[in-house]
């Protein structure tokens, strides 16, 4: 863990954040928060946004540890490396539990895409911010 470039992880990871704010108000906002069940009025101050930014601060950390440990140093490494994790580990759980919990397929959707996508720059930054 020493090599590992901890602004970049710390880049990544507010990048991981602005990415869902933006993906679950201006973009897909009404579609999840009619998925999920949620209202406007409900708010997500607070603890929902703690943990939104302490879990993106980990997966920063854990993909800039495997970029550094494979040695991805590009924007084509970074973006494998977002979509493998993304789509092999953060995409199919979602899948699953969504299934076996008869969530809406446009939640499964929208919060699989968004971790996809969200892995995918995070991934290009810890990969080529030396």
């Amino acid at each position: 863990m020493s090599d590992v470039n901890y602004l970049a992880v710390l880049v990544a990871c507010i990048a991981y954040f602005v990415i869902g704010g933006l993906w679950y108000s201006v973009l897909f906002g009404r579609g999840w928060r009619a998925a999920s069940g949620l209202t406007p009025e409900g708010g997500m101050a607070g603890g929902p946004l703690v943990v939104s930014f302490l879990v993106g601060l980990v997966i920063s950390l854990v993909l800039a540890m495997i970029a550094r440990s494979t040695g991805a140093s590009t924007v084509g490494h970074g973006i494998v490396l977002g979509l493998v994790i993304g789509v092999g580990i953060a995409l199919l759980p979602f899948v699953l539990g969504a299934t076996f919990e008869r969530r809406p397929g446009s939640l499964t959707l929208i919060n699989g895409s968004f971790h996809k996508v969200a892995m995918v720059v995070a991934g290009i930054i810890v990969s080529i911010w030396d």
